[in-house]
């Protein structure tokens, strides 16, 4: 409804609704951001989605300097729609996490890899029909965005019909979103790996999102590159709607499915 300018003088702000605490807040957007096959993204985001509806703090990180972050102040309602992954593919990353002693949620739901599930007109609407069993709903996790379209990346235009559809989803279930999403190519990046524009795409990507975590792999000091049990990464943040937030070093352990925290980098 529209309002006169002086009717903010009467608002009363309600606290922030934070989904993912101190990063996204309920109906905002974030994006996970890394290069393809190597940032253990899907990893990250099968570990984030169990944590938070755990209500557990993400990714382990037990605190910083300015307070606990990263913990929810209750467990998460969370959908995973994982297009790189069969069911099989996410029994196999299932199995392991369970294996290690992680306690299956009720609050965790997902839908595999399956491409009439998009945010076009046309595949909105089957989207919507799989979030239904699971409401209410906190987060939707999409993994990865450019299979949930067929926009043209590189048009501002085409990308504004992508957030008309998330707005739909956030409107109608009153929830958060999250892409994991790739950088473009080695050696054509025009900003450094841990700035959001770095990520492949229109700008308006970075104008239209909340929040964007971007993924950059560290040394393995001495661990083979080749069949490596584990990926070392620092986790850098870009947040609009809160506080900065200092890089975060985690390890994906492949042996367990499991994440470790490392610490902050200065």
């Amino acid at each position: 409804m529209s309002k006169p300018l002086t009717a903010l003088s009467s608002y009363q702000k309600p606290p922030d609704d934070w989904i993912i605490p101190h990063v996204l807040k309920r109906r905002n957007t974030g994006f996970v951001i890394g290069r393809p096959k190597k940032a253990a993204k899907s990893w990250l985001l099968m570990n984030l989605g169990w944590d938070l509806s755990d209500g557990t703090n993400a990714w382990s990180v037990v605190h910083s300097h300015d307070g606990e972050i990263l913990k929810p102040t209750r467990p998460m309602r969370v959908f995973y729609f994982s297009q790189e992954d069969t069911e099989d593919d996410l029994h196999d990353r299932f199995s392991l996490m369970v294996k290690a002693g992680r306690i299956p949620t009720n609050n965790f739901w997902y839908e595999t890899k399956d491409l009439s599930l998009t945010l076009d007109p046309n595949g909105l609407g089957k989207i919507i029909d799989a979030l239904k069993p699971a409401a209410p709903l906190d987060l939707v996790m999409f993994d990865p965005m450019r299979r949930f379209h067929s926009f043209d990346e590189n048009r501002s235009d085409e990308m504004s019909k992508l957030w008309h559809s998330v707005n739909v989803i956030q409107q109608k279930f009153d929830c958060a979103c999250l892409f994991s999403h790739h950088t473009v190519k080695p050696g054509q990046f025009t900003a450094s790996e841990e700035d959001p524009n770095s990520a492949r795409g229109s700008g308006d990507i970075f104008g239209g999102a909340d929040a964007f975590i971007n993924v950059v792999p560290r040394s393995r000091k001495g661990n083979p590159k080749r069949g490596a049990l584990n990926a070392p990464l620092t986790l850098y943040f870009e947040i609009k709607r809160g506080k900065p937030i200092v890089p975060i070093d985690l390890t994906v352990d492949f042996t367990t499915g499991g994440v470790t925290f490392d610490g902050f980098t200065p």
